[in-house]
Parts: structure tokens; C-alpha cells; sequence
């Protein structure tokens, strides 16, 4: 009896795209850091009030992602008076500041991780029987301007808007699930997602 075919799933870590060229997480966070908390002679200055708040409420993740959690969280009128209890410090942020900081912050990441890419260290790519799944915990472009490059058929469930089906159907060569989402996602006023074009 002829064993059965293993599916493979691939895990993309967070320092995948570092071969690419892209500065890993915990570099996007320093930068951030250094340009807007170090830099700022400003002590009770919003940013750096709120990345003391991160540290003692996330203890096990302190980075920029964590950050920008912590401020979604503020913006939810429950979740600010929650947090006051707590972190008395965040009082002297005005709320209509966090949507500015959080802008900030996504620039930031943007900028980061929009560079120049080095793609080849994913030829081996092509070598794959497929159609295989990969998740990945990165939101940059990097697999995707492979696959375009490369003329691989690939979904990560947009077309443009949000659309699990495209997951089941059969012309991807390759599924990918992006599971902290994309850069090139972004929420429209109505509160749809929409994914916009990578041009390579």
C-alpha cells in the first residue's frame, strides 16, 4: 500500500525577509524609537509615554507592532478608561493624538520595509511541486514580487477586496496567508479591506 501524499505547509518566520535585505522587527523598532523618543528633548513626549505603557502592559513583546496595539486599543473609549485605571501616565495624551501616532507608526513601518529588495535567495522557490500553502508572519512584499516576477500564480485572498473563496480555487500555484496582514492592505472609509497593487 502506496503511502499517502503529505501536504506541505510552510512557516515564514518573522526574519524571512531579512536575506531580502529588510530590516527585522526589532530594527524597524529601534529606528522608530531613536527618530521619535531618543531624538525629542520633549519628556512627556506622547510617543515616548506611550512606549513605556507597551513595555509594562506587553512584557514578553515590546516592538512596534505591540505598540500600534496598544494604540488601537486606546482609541476604544472602554479600552482607554481600562488602560487610565492602570497606566495613569496616558492621561496627559490627548485621544485625537493617537490617530496621528498610529499614522506614524505605519509610515514608519512603510518606509522600512518599502526598500530595495533582493529576491534571489527565494530561486529555490521554483523548485516546489506545486500548489503549496505558506503562511507568514512578515507584511512585506517580498514573496509577492517573487511570484510576480516569476509569473506564479498567487493568492493571498484579495481581488481586490477580501474574498476567502479564492483560497479553494485551482489555478494558484501558491496560497498565501498572511497572518499579521500586509502592507498593502488598507481599510477604506465604509470599512471594507482593500488590497492595492505592488508594482515591481
Amino acid at each position: 500500500m502506496c503511502p499517502k501524499k503529505m501536504k506541505i505547509i510552510y512557516l515564514l518566520g518573522a526574519g524571512f525577509s531579512v536575506p531580502a535585505g529588510l530590516d527585522d522587527i526589532n530594527k524597524v523598532t529601534l529606528s522608530f524609537l531613536y527618530n521619535h523618543v531618543e531624538r525629542s528633548e520633549n519628556d512627556d513626549n506622547s510617543i515616548k509615554l506611550l512606549w513605556e505603557t507597551t513595555c509594562a502592559h506587553f512584557k514578553n513583546r515590546k516592538d512596534i507592532e505591540s505598540f500600534l496595539t496598544l494604540v488601537q486599543m486606546l482609541e476604544d473609549d472602554e479600552m482607554y478608561e481600562l488602560l487610565l485605571s492602570k497606566y495613569e501616565k496616558i492621561k496627559k495624551i490627548q485621544k485625537k493624538e493617537l490617530q496621528e501616532i498610529k499614522l506614524n507608526a505605519q509610515k514608519h513601518i512603510r518606509n522600512q520595509l518599502e526598500k530595495k529588495i533582493n529576491i534571489k535567495f527565494l530561486e529555490n522557490l521554483n523548485g516546489f511541486d506545486y500548489p503549496i500553502n505558506i503562511f507568514t508572519l512578515n507584511y512585506d512584499s517580498v514573496r509577492d514580487v517573487f511570484c510576480e516576477i516569476n509569473d506564479i500564480e498567487f493568492t493571498d485572498g484579495f481581488d481586490p477586496f477580501w474574498n476567502s473563496q479564492l483560497f479553494q480555487e485551482t489555478e494558484f500555484q501558491i496560497n498565501l496567508f498572511r497572518l499579521h496582514g500586509s502592507l498593502y492592505w488598507l481599510k477604506t472609509p465604509s470599512g471594507k479591506i482593500l488590497k492595492v497593487p505592488i508594482f515591481v
